[in-house]
């Protein structure tokens, strides 16, 4: 996959300088990364997608209910009745293997994959309006952090375990 961000992570040594960067039109075409309709599929699929949902009032997370479906025998899946009730209440939706969905998502991985020797994963993090958000926490792994629709107000701390 060729993005605009590929030359700026080439070309800036981001193994050696773990302060926050801002990368302002990164992706030139981020519709090919995520749009509503591809969230849409990913819910429509849960025996494929792993979801979490974090909670619009205390932003912590809400258990998912599981149920047998008739198609997935070997396995119970995430319940998808539940998770569309809960989005359009306004909690805060996550789609945990996001990679898998298409060959643009796959490509975009294995380029971070190639570019920093390292194990990726693509997360969506999602919501209506006012929809619910992590509280203040350390991440191990460095993120990447693709902004494609709305405003969000970013408060980066010094990373405490980088």
């Amino acid at each position: 996959m060729d993005f605009i961000g590929q030359k700026i992570l080439s070309e800036t040594d981001l193994l050696k300088n773990d302060n926050p960067h801002f990368f302002k039109n990164f992706i030139s075409n981020f519709n090919s990364i995520a749009s509503w309709a591809d969230i849409e599929s990913c819910l429509n699929r849960p025996e494929i997608f792993n979801f979490e949902l974090i909670d619009k009032d205390s932003n912590m997370k809400i258990d998912i209910p599981q149920a047998n479906k008739t198609w997935v025998w070997d396995h119970p899946v995430q319940d998808k009745g539940f998770l569309f009730d809960k989005i359009n209440h306004g909690h805060g939706l996550v789609i945990m293997n996001y990679a898998s969905y298409s060959e643009t998502t796959n490509k975009l991985v294995q380029t971070f994959e190639k570019l920093f020797d390292v194990n990726a994963a693509l997360h969506v993090y999602c919501g209506l309006e006012g929809a619910g958000s992590f509280p203040i926490h350390d991440d191990y792994p460095v993120n990447f952090i693709i902004q494609i629709e709305g405003k969000t107000r970013w408060k980066v701390f010094h990373n405490r375990i980088s």
